[in-house]
């Protein structure tokens, strides 16, 4: 009968070599990018969405009227501070 015993190594499965991790925090960069993006166009929609149901009281109430609304999707100074997921 012979044994299978697995061989053990000081070395990983796979090599690990700078460039390697560069690559995988080059990756990982750009996830959280696009996470991030989708996150603060999530919240651009629902600040939107939440303007257009609002009535013409409250509207004027902060400031805006309805033919704002479009103005604010596109004005940098109403970026969302905090995005959600």
């Amino acid at each position: 009968m012979t044994s299978t015993a697995a061989v053990a190594t000081d070395r990983p499965a796979y090599p690990q070599t700078t460039e390697t991790t560069a690559a995988l925090g080059a990756v990982g960069a750009a996830i959280l990018g696009i996470a991030g993006r989708i996150a603060a166009a999530r919240a651009r929609a629902r600040t939107l969405r939440t303007l257009r149901s609002l009535d013409d009281y409250a509207l004027k109430d902060i400031g805006l009227t309805r033919s704002q609304i479009a103005s604010v999707e596109h004005d940098p100074r109403y970026e969302p501070r905090y995005a959600r997921f």
